[in-house]
């Protein structure tokens, strides 16, 4: 009797200490899914390097073979990037965007 009487505590604190596991093992789950893709360890497996070329005050690089462009104040400003439009340009702007190319082309041939 008197060993009943010490089991039941002991009974009653486990199961107490597995439901409070459980409950928070399925808010951390449900926590989880509300983040967004920025804090998911998958975000980081894949690195992608984007190289960019500085010429007259002006950014350059190419991504997903769309040429863009960008206003530079010490580093390229990426909120003011726009698609280089080269069907627009004259023959001169379209030979010094070339020239970036070709040098950004050949700087990723050497990595």
């Amino acid at each position: 009797m008197v060993f009943l009487l010490a089991l039941i505590p002991w009974v009653l604190t486990t199961i107490a200490l597995l439901y409070i596991m459980v409950r928070n093992n399925n808010n951390n789950n449900n926590d989880n899914d509300n983040h967004d893709d920025y804090f998911d360890d998958d975000y980081y497996d894949e690195k992608e390097t984007v190289r960019v070329a500085v010429y007259d005050e002006k950014a350059y690089w190419v991504y997903e073979n769309v040429f863009y462009q960008a206003e530079v104040t010490r580093e390229p400003d990426f909120s003011t990037a726009e698609p280089v439009d080269t069907m627009s340009l004259n023959q001169k702007e379209l030979n010094k965007l070339m020239a970036i190319l070709d040098e950004l082309q050949q700087h990723n041939e050497r990595d």
